[in-house]
């Protein structure tokens, strides 16, 4: 019984030892550590567990000496600059005795599972512009050395796989004034690295490949590429497919499907130059045999550039087949072969002679009156379309008022009518007693045209030398007297009134269809008009 009491107050006393020993290394422990760092702590990143104020001090000293950063590329390379090439030095303050003193020295058995993560800002000074240059000096900050960002962007279109989101491209262009202040911030901590990938130093693209606008945009663009557009003209026909817009597809700033505006008008163009023949010269095979070529074209298919540029990318984009005509601003008879087909109506100035074809045959003819040539009011030749069509119009002018039972008119105010008031037509008429300008024709004549003409209906005027009407004989040798009459009168005095009344007097009894081959009739105007000046009082 006495032993194991005995045993008792040893291990009681043993623990009561322990006791004090621990209460002694804990005491002693916060006594130290008020005047060091605990266990586990950090300053700056750097470890002073133990450190005292000016143990930190020299250590933050030597690192300021001997200072290096390090500078972590996006590729992974190292590149370093050292505390000296910018004057780097150390300027003191009480930093580290405020850390210090605020420490509570006897919390160092916690802190031996937990630690403190501590910074201060170490004073330091340095020169800004040679900092600034050291870093211009940098491989990775060299401008050949760089790659600027790319956004992600919509790709080609690649067969079997349509369009599709190619990724950005990160590059390696770095922003200066992002670097600078990164490394300032890590100078002042004096750090010895920095990972640029993690301080996001680097020229970011503006648009990755998970952007959702874009996403969008190739379903679209996708969509688009199953568009066909057949455009018909008569028996030729373009086909727009994928083979030929592939490369006009574009996106506009909202991201969504576009076409290349430029593109698109040069195709356009191109259509307008292969299907227009409006302006363009016409071959005509006349009545009369020979083919002639007629300039002065105001007839013919006219692409409608504007609305065909609209209309087409419309069809572009709407993913769907599409088959219609081409867009025309001004319409013919026919596509194929001569634009104005097989019915018009055709007139030899020359001849002084009207057709009418239809469906290729010839239907009617008759004799005609054209434009007064003696008077500069000849009548143009040219290829026309009708402009209308109607009946009892009042046909006004300068010095005229004239009813005309069928009117159809079909370059600018010249057209085709009756003229009631002639009884002849045809011939050489027109040289000296033609019309204002319009095709003057027989009542009856008049009518039987206006049966078969509409809006629209070809005129084809020409001149075809070799097709004139003869006189006859006695009515040539009637023009040969009037002519030598007329030069008979020579200079003009008061005793040329006979002669020049006798020379209008024949004049005016020649038949009308040989006036107009009385060659020197301006001759005669103009003796005439001397005669009357000189017979005015002076």
């Amino acid at each position: 019984m006495f032993n194991k009491i005995k045993e008792n107050k040893k291990i009681l006393y043993s623990l009561i030892g322990g006791i004090a020993f621990l209460l002694i290394v804990y005491i002693g422990g916060g006594i130290y550590f008020s005047k060091h760092f605990c266990p586990g702590t950090t300053i700056n990143g750097r470890n002073v567990a133990g450190y005292s104020e000016e143990k930190v001090k020299k250590m933050m000293m030597s690192n300021i000496d001997n200072y290096e950063l390090t500078l972590v590329t996006r590729e992974k390379k190292e590149e370093k600059i050292k505390g000296k090439q910018f004057d780097l030095k150390q300027d003191w303050d009480d930093g580290v005795k405020k850390l210090l003193e605020k420490q509570n020295g006897f919390t160092w058995v916690a802190k031996l599972f937990t630690g403190d993560k501590l910074s201060t800002a170490t004073l330091i000074s340095y020169d800004k512009d040679k900092l600034e240059k050291s870093l211009e000096s940098l491989v990775c900050m060299k401008k050949e050395n760089q790659k600027e960002p790319v956004d992600a962007r919509i790709s080609e279109y690649v067969p079997g796989k349509g369009f599709t989101v190619l990724a950005e491209e990160n590059g390696n262009t770095i922003e200066s004034d992002k670097l600078l202040k990164e490394v300032e911030e890590t100078v002042k901590k004096t750090a010895d690295s920095i990972d640029l990938e993690k301080a996001k130093v680097y020229k970011e693209p503006k648009i990755r490949k998970e952007d959702k606008k874009l996403k969008t945009s190739v379903e679209k663009l996708n969509k688009c590429a199953k568009s066909k557009v057949t455009l018909k003209s008569g028996s030729q026909e373009e086909v727009i497919d994928l083979n030929v817009f592939k490369d006009w597809l574009t996106v506009d700033e909202d991201e969504n499907p576009s076409v290349d505006n430029t593109k698109l008008t040069n195709y356009v163009n191109e259509l307008y130059k292969k299907y227009t023949t409006f302006g363009k010269a016409k071959q005509l095979r006349t009545s009369y045999g020979p083919t002639v070529t007629i300039g002065n074209s105001h007839y013919g298919w006219k692409v409608d550039k504007t609305a065909e540029l609209k209309q087409l990318k419309e069809d572009i984009l709407s993913g769907k087949n599409v088959t219609r005509d081409l867009t025309y601003s001004v319409k013919a008879a026919s596509h194929d072969g001569n634009d104005y087909g097989n019915s018009y109506v055709e007139i030899n100035l020359t001849a002084q002679r009207l057709f009418v074809i239809k469906d290729g045959a010839k239907v009617f003819e008759s004799d005609i009156v054209t434009g007064n040539i003696s008077k500069g009011n000849g009548t143009p030749a040219g290829v026309f379309g009708v402009t209308y069509a109607t009946r009892d119009a009042v046909l006004k002018g300068d010095n005229y008022e004239s009813h005309v039972n069928y009117w159809m008119p079909f370059n600018g105010n010249i057209g085709m009518h009756d003229a009631t008031w002639r009884n002849k037509f045809g011939g050489v008429i027109y040289k000296t007693s033609g019309s204002h300008g319009c095709v003057n024709l027989p009542l009856s004549s008049a009518q039987t045209v206006f049966g078969y003409v509409s809006k629209g209906f070809p005129v084809l005027v020409y001149e075809l030398p070799g097709t004139e009407r003869g006189l006859s004989a006695a009515d040539q040798a009637k023009v040969n007297d009037v002519i030598n009459s007329i030069n008979a009168i020579g200079q003009v005095t008061l005793q040329s009134e006979p002669a020049i009344v006798a020379a209008r007097a024949k004049y005016e009894a020649l038949p009308a269809q040989a006036k107009g081959s009385v060659t020197n009739y301006a001759t005669l105007q103009a003796a005439e008009t001397t005669l009357a000046g000189l017979k005015q009082p002076h």
